[in-house]
């Protein structure tokens, strides 16, 4: 960034750059299960559904607090 300057925003959007990357991260793990199927991926599936993975790993992040202003002791950035 020092050496190219700021990066500008994306018209139409009013996100940061650093909120975008955030963003495009997490859109991987978009999905939405019908209340069976998530009951069957907890029961037998080897990894966490999609919404945990996102939220757990974000949330222990302070770089993610920090982009998006999470307040300390919120779901985002939990005090301990």
């Amino acid at each position: 960034m020092a050496r190219n300057g700021e990066e500008e925003r994306l018209p139409g959007l009013d996100y940061t750059p650093s909120q975008l990357f955030w963003l495009s991260g997490a859109s991987v793990w978009c999905a939405k299960y019908r209340d069976q199927a998530l009951r069957l991926r907890l029961m037998s599936g080897v990894h966490s559904p999609d919404m945990v993975r996102v939220k757990a790993t974000l949330a222990n992040m302070p770089e993610f607090a920090n982009d998006w202003q999470c307040p300390l002791g919120s779901n985002m950035n939990p005090a301990s």
